[in-house]
């Protein structure tokens, strides 16, 4: 895998397909539910992705499909998880990560 700069940010094609750092909106039983991802946290992605490629291929891959599935699980989810310093914390089941959000 041929990993370039552009820009000062690590760019790789597979990323694309996520949409990371893009507002996210999906429908649900008639309900809009939208989600934002900022910038440290996608950088963050960024890292751990290339990180956990590096380790076997296609396993970054999974990592950003199983965040992405944490994250889509918020529609149903969110607000039942822990408060810290203001913001409800979800940690994920199959890595070391957790997500911060806000209802």
């Amino acid at each position: 895998m041929v990993y370039s700069i552009k820009e000062k940010n690590i760019w790789l094609p597979e990323l694309q397909k996520y949409q990371i750092g893009k507002n996210q909106k999906k429908e649900l039983k008639g309900m809009l539910i939208a989600s934002k991802i900022l910038d440290i946290a996608e950088k963050d992605l960024e890292n751990s992705f290339i990180f956990y490629e590096k380790q076997s291929t296609g396993l970054g891959s999974y990592f950003l499909d199983t965040i992405y599935s944490e994250i889509d699980s918020l529609s149903y989810f969110g607000g039942m998880h822990n408060k810290t310093n203001g913001f409800f914390r979800l940690i994920t089941n199959k890595f070391p990560f957790a997500i911060y959000y806000k209802i």
